[in-house]
């Protein structure tokens, strides 16, 4: 990016059709607000695991927020970078899928 320099506030914007494995709220740059908001369809389940350093202003089932986000920096005694970061990973549980519900019920599975 042309004449960026520290101090500057630079916007950007992700638009994903697949949801991530795992979303940074916090990197190597400081973010004035970062956010990721999903779509969770009826038949399917998804896991949750945070790593939650900084409070996220909104935590709900398909949305966080994160505000004035600091930089992370290396420190003596940091096994890895990583490990210290704000993030959250999101996991596919299961999926159901109806005509199975009614294939079950037919053969008197369920």
């Amino acid at each position: 990016m042309p004449d960026v320099r520290v101090g500057s506030v630079v916007g950007k914007s992700n638009t994903l059709s697949l949801l991530p494995s795992e979303w940074l709220f916090q990197t190597i740059s400081p973010f004035a607000g970062v956010s990721c908001v999903y779509r969770i369809l009826p038949m399917s389940r998804f896991k949750r695991y945070f790593t939650d350093f900084n409070r996220l202003y909104i935590n709900t089932a398909g949305r966080w927020v994160g505000k004035d986000m600091p930089a992370l920096r290396t420190e003596p005694y940091m096994n890895s970078l990583s490990n210290y970061l704000t993030k959250v990973e999101i996991e596919l549980s299961n999926i159901t899928i109806p005509i199975l519900q009614v294939f079950h019920l037919f053969m008197g599975c369920g």
